[in-house]
């Protein structure tokens, strides 16, 4: 089952690709639903090319986007950015389109608007968050899009160290 917005929907063999997530994205979907069902797809696939499978198409990115969607899609371009490089793979072209370009106004992503303010979080987001999304002047944090196996399995060793 995968979740869409308030409703369940059931499975179906079709993946998320992150131009389906961000499609999810531009048509109301919370965010880190539409996200959440690409990673899992993603961290799914064992193999090389079915993961890249998940982002060689360029999102549907339209002029006439809003701020919001225009951030988002920024976002959606970091994480392929950030994520290949992670597992060894190869970065689509798409991503060095003008388009996905810094945001001027620094985005903090953090649980309300007020914590953004707050200038040791600000800081803090600043120093851990990685490269490609630094680049793009999006502060996320380290912790975005950890593999829960592979933590687990991190886990694992340190306990049976």
């Amino acid at each position: 089952m995968r979740a869409r917005g308030m409703k369940i929907t059931l499975w179906t063999d079709e993946l998320q690709t992150m131009r389906q997530a961000y499609e999810d994205i531009k048509n109301g979907e919370e965010p880190w639903v539409a996200l959440g069902n690409f990673t899992n797809d993603f961290f799914d696939e064992d193999e090389r090319e079915a993961r890249r499978a998940l982002f060689v198409e360029p999102l549907d990115i339209e002029l006439a986007t809003t701020e919001t969607h225009h951030q988002w899609a920024v976002f959606c371009a970091a994480s392929i950015e950030y994520l290949c490089g992670k597992y060894d793979l190869s970065i689509p072209h798409w991503i060095h389109d003008p388009v996905y370009a810094p945001l001027a106004i620094a985005w903090y992503m953090v649980p309300t608007p007020q914590a953004a303010q707050i200038s040791s979080v600000r800081e803090r987001l600043e120093m851990e968050t990685p490269e490609a999304f630094k680049r793009r002047n999006i502060f996320c944090g380290n912790r975005i899009y950890l593999n829960k196996r592979e933590e687990a399995e991190k886990l694992r060793r340190l306990m049976s160290a």
